[in-house]
C-alpha cells in the first residue's frame, strides 16, 4: 500500500468514526452547518473505579475461574478518592465472587502511596 492510500485509508476511517460520533460540523449533504463547540478535558475525563486487582479466583481449586460483581448496582459502594493530586468523587468500589468457591478477594487495586479514599 502506497503512503497516499495508506493516509486516505486513515482518513476515511476517522471520517467515518466523525460521522458515527455526530462531530461533523456538515450535514449529509456536505453543507456547512455550524461550528462545533470545544471539548472540554472534564466532558471526556476517564471514569475511575476501585476493583480488585485480579479478575480471577486466585485460589488453588478453582484454576483461574472469573470473578462475578455480586453486589446489585444499587448496593456498590461510592467514596471519594484522591490519587495524582486530584480528587475525584463518587468514585464506585467493586468487588467481587468467585462463582465456583465463593471467595472474594480482599484486596483492592490501592497503592497507598499513590492514591487515599476518604
Amino acid at each position: 500500500m502506497s503512503q497516499n492510500a495508506h493516509i486516505t485509508s486513515i482518513g476515511q476511517k476517522m471520517d467515518r468514526m466523525i460521522q458515527c460520533l455526530g462531530l461533523s460540523p456538515y450535514d449529509t449533504e456536505g453543507h456547512f452547518q455550524e461550528w462545533l463547540n470545544p471539548i472540554s478535558a472534564a466532558d471526556i475525563a476517564p471514569v475511575q473505579l476501585l476493583c480488585p486487582n485480579t479478575a480471577e479466583c486466585e485460589t488453588v481449586d478453582c484454576d483461574g475461574r472469573g470473578l462475578l460483581q455480586t453486589a446489585r448496582e444499587r448496593d456498590i459502594s461510592h467514596v471519594t478518592l484522591c490519587a495524582d493530586n486530584q480528587v475525584y468523587h463518587n468514585v464506585a468500589l467493586l468487588s467481587g465472587q468467585c462463582s465456583d468457591c465463593q471467595a472474594s478477594p480482599v484486596h483492592i487495586l490501592l497503592h497507598i502511596s499513590e492514591m487515599l479514599i476518604i
